[in-house]
């Protein structure tokens, strides 16, 4: 049987390992055993995430019938061409999550929006049928007057004030894909199916450890940062394994492409979320102090002065 290979970037990150995990299954419980996962990291001397991957995956990640690693950072273009030959799908979820204020945007536009367009091109080239793309509900939610219901044919104003670094690159990742798959059609040169994910925070086992992601913000809870109680917000949540199977679905189903879908799994209080958290740490944390009351607007404006 001839394999397909699939290109997943960003292995090492909370979702693509999810993604990962995932793929083997699907390869394990014979839906689909033709393919062959290609997962790429953006340094094979970093021995501490290679170790967290092959601790928990085991032996399958050296059965070179199934998976083979990768090295391949996103703005080196022969290592991207490198990566995408021969292979038939792309899944790519490798951009940087980082919220704090204090990150330049410079920094997060090269590895968001220049990378993933040098990702979309080495794909092009390289002849990949179906692309799937990590964007965010980010692209579509941010808006200067409130907006009742969010869905996919929105798209967020980045020239907002107070819109953070993280915000603005997702959203003009976004744009950048599909301005970029209008043009490649327009200039009638190969243009792979593309299909974006918009997920909301996610949430669920963590495989990667704590690298600046959602966990990392869960764990100011648990560690007591936000002392000064929790801020009034909603947050609407996915579950990683869910927002994994949504990026599968997307290359199987024939009428995802060239369309753009918002995942969420559930919306929460800032207040519930909290509650959860210290539930589950109560047994953990007996007798430790956690400030379980809502925050002043005022004091949590104060603090966002003084957070990274």
């Amino acid at each position: 049987m001839d394999k397909e290979v699939i290109v997943l970037t960003g292995i090492t990150g909370y979702l693509g390992s999810a993604i990962l995990r995932l793929l083997l299954a699907e390869q394990a419980n014979g839906h689909h055993a033709n393919w062959l996962i290609r997962g790429t990291m953006r340094s094979m001397k970093n021995t501490a995430k290679v170790k967290l991957l092959t601790d928990y995956f085991g032996a399958v990640l050296q059965d070179t019938n199934r998976f083979e690693f990768c090295e391949c950072d996103m703005n080196n273009e022969a290592q991207l061409k490198a990566a995408m030959t021969g292979a038939k799908y792309l899944i790519h979820t490798a951009t940087p999550v980082i919220t704090k204020k204090n990150v330049s945007f410079e920094f997060l536009e090269k590895a968001t929006v220049q990378g993933t367009q040098k990702v979309l091109q080495a794909a092009a080239d390289c002849h990949v049928t179906r692309i799937v793309l990590t964007s965010s509900t980010q692209a579509a939610g941010v808006h200067k007057t409130h907006v009742d219901k969010i869905d996919e044919t929105l798209w967020s104003d980045h020239t907002l004030s107070g819109v953070i670094p993280y915000t603005k690159a997702k959203i003009l990742q976004e744009k950048m894909i599909w301005k970029w798959r209008d043009d490649q059609v327009q200039q009638g040169r190969y243009t792979p199916e593309i299909v974006t994910i918009l997920p909301t925070t996610l949430i669920g086992e963590i495989i990667n450890g704590i690298d600046d992601s959602t966990p990392e913000n869960i764990l100011q809870i648990a560690n007591n940062k936000l002392w000064y109680g929790y801020p009034d917000f909603f947050l609407g949540w996915v579950d990683v394994d869910d927002a994994a199977f949504a990026h599968l679905r997307a290359l199987e189903v024939e009428e995802a492409k060239n369309e753009r879908f918002i995942i969420v799994g559930d919306t929460v209080h800032s207040k519930e979320l909290f509650q959860l958290v210290l539930d589950e740490l109560d047994s953990e944390y007996t007798g430790h102090s956690f400030r379980n009351k809502q925050a002043p607007y005022f004091f949590v404006a104060l603090a966002a002065l003084f957070t990274d």
